[in-house]
């Protein structure tokens, strides 16, 4: 995780200290209600995660708010509208402040380029970003570089 200022840095270090957020990535291959069960008993009661960035979601827009995680809200995601499967999304801890970065859903080209992030203000009212993003395997390397490239930019 690096703060903006720390584009240029190393390790995620920054001016106050090393930035600290457990975070879990998971390609899920379909995220439901029992899955997410599964994910709180056997990573997060004994863990201290606070962000939660899933790939291959396969929700819909409308599922998203009803999938429930003990003590995480959804902040961002993207789901396909044209495809099966794929999808992205971030779950945050509720005691941390965050916010979606809104921008990133227009640059989303469904199999090509999925993407989204949250923004997350720290004590030190520092903004630290996370994205998460996925390619289809049958999707141009190319395109998914080119945009990635843009965003990070």
């Amino acid at each position: 995780v690096f703060s903006k200022e720390d584009c240029g840095g190393a390790h995620g270090i920054n001016k106050n200290g090393p930035l600290r957020y457990e975070i879990l990535v998971l390609n899920c291959q379909s995220l439901g209600q029992e899955k997410a069960n599964l994910i709180t008993v056997n990573y997060l009661q004994a863990n201290s995660i606070k962000v939660l960035c899933f790939c291959e979601t396969w929700l819909k827009d409308e599922s998203v708010p009803l999938l429930y995680i003990e003590d995480f809200r959804n902040v961002s995601a993207y789901c396909r509208s044209g495809f099966k499967g794929g999808g992205v999304g971030i779950w945050v801890h509720n005691d941390l402040d965050a916010a979606p970065i809104d921008l990133l859903s227009t640059d989303c080209v469904g199999k090509q380029f999925e993407i989204c992030g949250v923004s997350l203000n720290s004590q030190h009212n520092q903004k630290n970003y996370i994205l998460t993003g996925y390619r289809s395997p049958a999707a141009e390397i190319v395109t998914f570089c080119n945009k990635i490239n843009i965003v990070l930019e």
